[in-house]
């Protein structure tokens, strides 16, 4: 795990801060944004409030996304992370993709939790952002997945000695078209999770729109670990 995180904070070092500063918006956004009585002010500050709450899931979907590209970085002969590529590297149509598709998670969920907690015009708005970025996750779900089938080289593991030493340079990877499909093609029962993750978000817009939120909610949530969990398993055991 030490390593991990080198790689990680080497490689997504520009993309965590980010991160960082769009969440600083978050906390003097609604610590300002009442001391003064003006529309511009306040609308200033709500911008920081979109930017801070916006940002995050992007960045967090575009370095998941950049996980099935291979992220650029080598280890030297002492075991330390070696990181070559540019931060706008990360930026690849199929990682934008994988941003989008998170965006669109957190936008179900803050929808549905906002129908939970308001009601007339505002509800009727997180109603209609419920709609959309249901139907936008389920496209970009199937499009994800059939971009990694279809499109991006998967990693295979060949050899790793278990009872060897802590060194990855003495692991065999290949390269393959479609490996990253090989889990659900030998455990076909696997397949279950990835369909719940396209059929929950619909149930979670019907929910919505015959009153029952609560369940709405419950489907939204499990939309987004059903997401998480097919990402995982594609990507085991990288």
């Amino acid at each position: 795990w030490p390593r991990v995180y080198a790689a990680a904070f080497s490689g997504f070092y520009v993309a965590m801060i980010l991160v960082l500063c769009a969440l600083f918006f978050r906390p003097l956004a609604f610590d300002y944004r009442g001391k003064i009585a003006n529309a511009r002010w306040r609308a200033l500050w709500d911008t920081g409030l979109v930017i801070g709450s916006l940002v995050p899931p992007v960045v967090f979907g575009i370095a998941f996304g950049n996980l099935f590209l291979a992220v650029p970085f080598a280890f030297t002969p002492q075991l330390h992370v070696d990181y070559f590529g540019p931060f706008w590297q990360l930026l690849s149509p199929f990682a934008l993709l994988c941003g989008l598709l998170s965006l669109s998670l957190v936008i179900m969920q803050g929808g549905v939790w906002l129908q939970l907690k308001t009601e007339g015009v505002i509800r009727q708005r997180a109603l209609s952002a419920t709609r959309h970025s249901a139907l936008l996750i389920v496209i970009c779900f199937l499009l994800a997945g059939y971009w990694l089938w279809a499109g991006v080289d998967g990693f295979v593991l060949l050899t790793q000695d278990a009872n060897g030493p802590s060194n990855p340079l003495l692991k065999g990877v290949a390269i393959l078209p479609g490996a990253w499909m090989n889990h659900f093609i030998r455990s076909p029962l696997l397949l279950i999770i990835p369909l719940l993750g396209m059929i929950l978000p619909i149930l979670a817009f019907y929910a919505c729109l015959r009153g029952q939120t609560i369940r709405g909610f419950l489907f939204a949530s499990l939309t987004q670990a059903c997401v998480i969990f097919t990402a995982g398993i594609t990507l085991f055991p990288f």
